[in-house]
């Protein structure tokens, strides 16, 4: 369906200088996460560049009427040899990933579903016949190359300077390649503007989120990917030690509350599972960033549920219902946990809680 054109010169490798463009095909674009110094596209880029393609093309030669970098060729590095030999999906992308990704996106729905291009969007269909590129990077150092990749992402109005989450991902990619991560930020924060600088509590935040349980990133990209600007967590949110794992509620003197809202490992996860199941309630009109009262009440209402699940564990209980109500929003559970967490009474019990009960005449009934 975009076979080569031979009136069209086709690159095999990356030139000696990063002032030359020269043209692919859609064959050697990559798809694969190695690809990119950033995580996969987030959902509303996509939507918003998609949007894009099948309304002014894949442009990447020439003038665009749109006012961002929609008309720039991607630009590419040379990254490390593939142990696979292939001469397929083989570029690397300093900018350019989540462009590329859609255009194989847009080829893969016209291919599997036989759509031909040519006839009902041929601006589109020829666009997709050769891609042009340059080189964005002279240096085969991948922080280099991350860092060049966050600096371009700042310009432009659909790809944006990177967020907490993005950071984390492109710092958790270097660290497991031997770099520190204080090192790679004052590296950064060497040749940032002093906007796009990771200082003060953006700083603490990163750090902190670093050291933060397995599945942390996967989740805080997940929620990033569909709120986009619109997410709960404000950039300064993290910075707060009380989330995090082992944090102790200061203020409780009840020993058994204490070990309640004691933050563990599951604790935080679910947290970050609960805020991202409540901004979904919400209406897109209403959603924005959750303030630090909010943000800790969530907090305590995950560990609480994990807690409880815990205990009815050590009782030969074992359960996800509680916490897949809370996941629900289940109104009920969320305003006995409130009232509960509110007093912190020495005589509170977990079986005083409906669902609780529910659960425990169930096992109860089995058990029988």
């Amino acid at each position: 369906m975009f076979p080569k054109s031979d009136a069209i010169a086709f690159a095999s490798c990356l030139p000696g200088n990063d002032s030359d463009e020269f043209n692919l095909h859609l064959s050697d674009l990559s798809w694969f996460p190695s690809a990119s110094t950033k995580p996969p596209p987030y959902l509303h880029t996509c939507l918003a560049l998609w949007d894009e393609i099948t309304t002014n093309g894949f442009v990447t030669k020439g003038d665009c009427a749109q006012s961002n970098d929609s008309g720039d060729p991607l630009l590419l590095w040379d990254g490390p040899a593939h142990a696979d030999g292939r001469d397929h999906a083989w570029v690397y992308y300093v900018k350019g990933a989540a462009r590329g990704m859609i255009a194989l996106f847009t080829a893969f729905i016209c291919i599997k579903n036989s759509l031909k291009l040519n006839i009902m969007h041929p601006v589109l269909y020829d666009s997709l016949r050769f891609i042009c590129c340059r080189r964005g990077s002279m240096s085969n150092d991948l922080t280099r190359v991350a860092f060049t990749n966050a600096k371009l992402s700042a310009r432009g109005s659909i790809r944006r300077s990177h967020d907490v989450a993005t950071w984390l991902s492109k710092m958790s990619m270097l660290c497991e390649r031997g770099l520190k991560a204080d090192s790679a930020i004052k590296s950064w924060n060497s040749e940032a503007t002093r906007e796009s600088q990771l200082v003060g509590q953006k700083r603490v935040a990163l750090l902190a989120l670093l050291n933060a349980p397995n599945g942390t990133k996967e989740l805080l990209l997940q929620h990033a990917s569909f709120f986009g600007s619109s997410s709960a967590y404000s950039e300064e949110c993290f910075s707060a030690k009380n989330l995090f794992p082992g944090s102790q509620p200061r203020s409780v003197l009840d020993k058994a509350w204490r070990a309640r809202l004691t933050v563990t490992d599951p604790g935080f996860l679910l947290f970050l599972q609960y805020t991202d199941a409540c901004h979904h309630q919400k209406v897109p009109e209403v959603r924005g960033k959750l303030s630090k009262e909010r943000i800790l009440e969530l907090s305590q209402l995950a560990q609480l549920v994990t807690s409880m699940e815990q205990e009815l564990k050590d009782g030969g209980v074992v359960t996800t219902k509680i916490s897949e109500a809370l996941l629900a929003c289940d109104g009920n559970l969320e305003l006995e946990l409130q009232v509960a967490l509110s007093k912190k009474s020495s005589k509170w019990k977990i079986a005083d809680v409906t669902l609780v009960q529910e659960v425990l005449k169930n096992h109860s009934f089995r058990s029988s």
